[in-house]
């Protein structure tokens, strides 16, 4: 009788044993996934200000504005 409630125990143990494993592979999963979204949502905001830094684009270089004289030295004529 002593042998069939050890191995009762015994077998009580291992599926505690089994369950913890499962939380923890869960657990690993659950936190893989958040670390993998976390780094997407990073490198789409590292992309974002670069897009209108392209060059070519409007707004990527700031250009001379409407209204402006060329600068110039008064001892030199141009042309």
């Amino acid at each position: 009788m002593a042998s069939q409630s050890q191995g009762i125990q015994q077998l009580l143990q291992a599926e505690k044993v089994a369950d913890a494993r499962k939380r923890k592979a869960r657990c690993l999963k659950q936190a893989k996934e958040e670390a993998r979204m976390e780094v997407e949502l990073y490198h789409r905001e590292r992309e974002e200000p670069a897009v209108g830094l392209e060059p070519g684009t409007p707004g990527s270089h700031p250009g001379p504005k409407a209204g402006t004289k060329p600068l110039s030295h008064p001892e030199i004529s141009p042309g």
